[in-house]
């Protein structure tokens, strides 16, 4: 059985990362390398790139997206901090994901937003709610205090993490 995972970051100081043309180059560039050839047609689609500097377009990636996760019997696609997508790409990133999601894929999104709107553009998907513990709020609050505060009070770095970790309540 072949298996393919590909994993999308959505960097909000990146507003390229969640424009859906590079969304399908990405993918498709890690699912060619775990198949280790290139379709002709990708072939050409680069070639014109380089000889006449034209991006495929967004029809031809999905085309070749979709005819390579056809390769795999099985194709995971994550897509981590959906929450972060720009308003204007919002909802071409969700059309690509329900295309994803028809061509047999199987979807991973995380997001700090989960209404029922955004369950019901995803198509209803099973939700996992994860909460760190009060550990994980204390270890890493410490940490970047440690990194990125000049000032070593002590007493003052407590009263920070105090406060943080009294407000978080688990989120």
């Amino acid at each position: 059985m072949s298996e393919a995972i590909g994993y999308i970051y959505f960097d909000y100081n990146d507003p390229k990362s969640f424009q859906p043309d590079n969304i399908l180059r990405n993918l498709l560039k890690q699912l060619l390398f775990k198949l280790r050839t290139m379709p002709e047609a990708v072939e050409k689609l680069y070639d014109d790139f380089m000889q006449n500097g034209r991006s495929a377009d967004t029809l031809a990636m999905k085309q070749q997206l979709a005819l390579t996760l056809a390769k795999f019997d099985r194709v995971v696609l994550l897509f981590d901090a959906l929450d972060e997508i720009s308003v204007e790409c919002y909802k071409d990133v969700i059309a690509l994901l329900s295309d994803f999601r028809h061509a047999g894929s199987r979807i991973f999104c995380t997001s700090r937003i989960n209404t029922a709107r955004v369950r019901d553009e995803l198509g209803n998907p099973a939700v996992a709610e994860i909460l760190a513990n009060q550990e994980d709020i204390i270890h890493y609050v410490t940490t970047r205090l440690d990194r990125e505060y000049d000032d070593d009070d002590e007493i003052i770095k407590q009263k920070i993490l105090d406060c943080v970790v009294e407000k978080a309540e688990g989120k």
